[in-house]
């Protein structure tokens, strides 16, 4: 039988080697809400931005911006709105 920290240390070494990212039904969609989640947020944060520039955003950009489920290309409209004059500049 192993010592309490000779057994710690192997079970440590055998998780370190198997990928548990999200196996189960449960897991992934747990990993989308979070990440739908996230986009929701940034596209919050943009509109926001927006607002207190005084970009005007219509009501087509202003979907466009909402219904955006890539964090990338929130991110990146996020960036471009910190400089942008229009809202045509940050779809760029």
């Amino acid at each position: 039988m192993l010592e309490p920290e000779a057994a710690r240390r192997q079970m440590e070494e055998k998780l370190r080697t198997v990928d548990y990212e999200f196996q189960t039904d449960w897991g992934r969609a747990w990993a989308k809400g979070e990440a739908e989640g996230e986009a929701k947020g940034e596209a919050k944060a943009l509109l926001r931005v927006l607002a207190a520039r005084d970009i005007k955003v219509d009501e087509t950009d202003r979907d466009r911006i909402l219904t955006c489920t890539d964090t990338a290309t929130l991110d990146a409209w996020l960036d471009r709105a910190i400089v942008a004059t229009t809202v045509e500049e940050i779809f760029g």
